[in-house]
């Protein structure tokens, strides 16, 4: 059992992990009205909902790690991930290709 410093109280397992469970609520929530709406779209293809859940866990697994790391850490790596974000976007302007649709352009 984990005890709050503050109160002395149990801390439950979301607290101890830094998670928000109506966000976490929310999210699958979310999630299973996009698998519902795919097996609709998708003529009932249950492969393509296998790897779209993969995805879907993979996804809340990369949460849950990245809720782990502390604001102050987020906040020291800001402008590093910053300009390597601008870096990217400029990467896709100068040497991204577009889409050829119906002879345009």
């Amino acid at each position: 059992m984990k005890l709050d410093p503050e109160t002395g109280k149990n801390r439950s397992l979301f607290e101890r992990m830094h998670l928000d469970l109506p966000l976490i609520l929310g999210i699958l929530l979310l999630m299973g009205f996009a698998l519902l709406i795919m097996y609709s779209a998708s003529g009932q293809s249950m492969a393509m909902m296998e790897r779209q859940m993969a995805r879907m866990a993979l996804s809340l697994g990369v949460m849950v790690i990245l809720a782990q790391i502390t604001p102050r850490t987020y906040e020291t790596l800001a402008p590093l991930l910053f300009t390597g974000g601008l870096i990217l976007l400029l990467g896709v302007l100068f040497f991204g290709e577009a889409p050829r649709v119906h002879s345009a352009g």
